[in-house]
């Protein structure tokens, strides 16, 4: 959930009325003045860095850039009073968040590419599988017994085909509506925050009191955009989550089926020729499903290889700069003013909900892994040694529980700087507990509810720091 934060600019605009009224007479005051300059840029500057984005985005790297950038000018503001500290504080966490989404994207886009070979894994492990059941009729039965096994196994296979088929059916209209409606709510979020945007400009050129209006008009706009984005970010954990991976993996195995016919129909053509089933035909599928064997092997050694390379790395830059946010933010809550505090404690929650979800989403990456080399060692020697998968499952499976213990830690941490804030009780705050709550249960195994429903913020304090 996206949310715009006023604490930031409540501190910005209340230190520049202050200097207007006071004057810069002192160095004192000509020091605070500076580094009031120096948090109303990098303010301006992190809010107009684009986020979220892909890694092939051509704004990537220079997002990065200029995130990097926004730190560095913000470490200048160490000297400020501590109002000027907690508000620095709160625009360098905002700035470690988005660096770690960055890394997180370029982790996820990874991920994807895993997930697909994952579900080509299950498939080729299928045909091997099926080819093995295959080779001991060739070995067991005459040819007119294997025959009627290819008659029975093409009617089995034509009427899965037709169930994945009439599924990825099914799929398609709940995919195009949500893909149709993620696209209109992104243009209305986006048109929203320009409009936003031109409010805060014409507050800001109206002066305080003038612009007071416009002001909180923009942040009407703001939380009306938040709501469209928050939908949108439901809409697209259903389709990647759920409604894609369904579609691929039943293309797959359509595909899969499809091959399994061709082989039947080119196993028939071989009966006709021949009377008997030969021990070439056998050895011949033999090295069909050895060849499948291998293949997936090789394919299990380039995971592994992605994990211990990019990947970790990219996970480990994110966690690195989340660790970063949230101690600016917890600066920012021990800088702020008394009682002033609840928006960056919900800024700190907010990045140990963030590392939750990471940790999480490395724990689901790790348990599609182990459901790969679960199914090499059930096929037992059919597909080769088993010994090397059963050694990774064991190891991945320790890395999987840490994954969870991770996620599981963050996420109760989070839940402990919620139970802190005192002065906000909106929507959102409801909406955010409930969230963390529904995340624990589920990583504990226990039933989530879902009957309450969520709906855009209204009043609970903000943690996303803008000027």
């Amino acid at each position: 959930m996206k949310m715009r934060g006023r604490f930031v600019a409540l501190l910005v605009s209340g230190f520049a009325t202050v200097l207007l009224i006071g004057g810069c007479e002192d160095e004192a005051a000509r020091r605070r003045a500076e580094v009031q300059v120096v948090i109303a840029e990098a303010s301006r500057e992190l809010q107009q860095t684009p986020t979220p984005l892909t890694p092939d985005d051509e704004r990537f790297e220079e997002t990065r850039r200029a995130l990097n950038g926004v730190l560095a000018k913000l470490s200048r503001a160490a000297e400020g009073e501590a109002g000027q500290q907690a508000a620095a504080a709160l625009l360098a966490a905002g700035a470690q968040r988005k660096l770690a989404s960055l890394s997180l994207a370029q982790a996820e886009q990874i991920e994807s590419e895993h997930h697909q070979l994952r579900f080509l894994l299950h498939s080729e492990i299928d045909a091997a599988l099926r080819l093995d059941a295959l080779a001991h009729s060739r070995e067991r039965l005459s040819t007119d017994n294997e025959q009627a096994m290819l008659d029975d196994k093409r009617s089995e296979l034509r009427q899965e085909l037709h169930e994945y088929s009439q599924r990825v059916a099914e799929l398609d209209g709940p995919i195009a509506e949500r893909e149709a409606a993620n696209a209109h709510d992104m243009e209305r979020a986006a048109s929203l925050e320009e409009q936003a945007n031109a409010l805060r400009s014409e507050a800001a050129q109206r002066g305080h009191a003038e612009g007071l209006d416009s002001f909180q008009e923009a942040i009407e706009l703001e939380r009306e955009a938040d709501g469209y984005e928050y939908r949108v970010a439901q809409r697209e954990n259903d389709l990647r989550h759920d409604l894609h991976p369904e579609r691929n993996l039943a293309e797959s195995r359509i595909a899969a089926l499809q091959t399994m016919l061709q082989q039947i129909q080119e196993t028939e053509a071989g009966l006709a020729r021949r009377d008997t089933v030969t021990e070439e035909q056998a050895d011949s599928v033999r090295q069909a499903i050895a060849a499948f064997g291998d293949s997936i092997r090789q394919s299990l050694a380039g995971l592994g290889e992605g994990d211990a390379g990019d990947l970790e790395q990219f996970y480990a830059d994110a966690i690195s700069d989340l660790d970063k946010a949230a101690t600016q933010a917890n600066r920012a809550v021990s800088k702020s003013p008394r009682g002033e505090s609840d928006a960056a404690r919900l800024m700190v929650a907010q990045i140990y909900g963030q590392q939750g979800r990471l940790h999480w989403t490395r724990a689901r990456s790790l348990a599609d892994h182990m459901a790969v080399l679960q199914r090499l060692v059930d096929a037992g020697r059919a597909l080769g040694s088993v010994e090397q998968a059963r050694a990774e499952l064991d190891a991945i499976r320790s890395r999987h529980a840490e994954a969870i213990e991770q996620a599981t830690a963050a996420f109760n941490s989070a839940k402990q700087q919620l139970e802190q804030i005192r002065g906000g009780s909106g929507q959102d705050l409801v909406d955010l507990k409930r969230q963390i709550d529904r995340s624990l249960a589920a990583l504990a195994g226990r039933p989530i509810d879902l009957t309450a429903t969520e709906r855009p913020a209204r009043s609970a304090p903000s943690a996303e720091p803008t000027a």
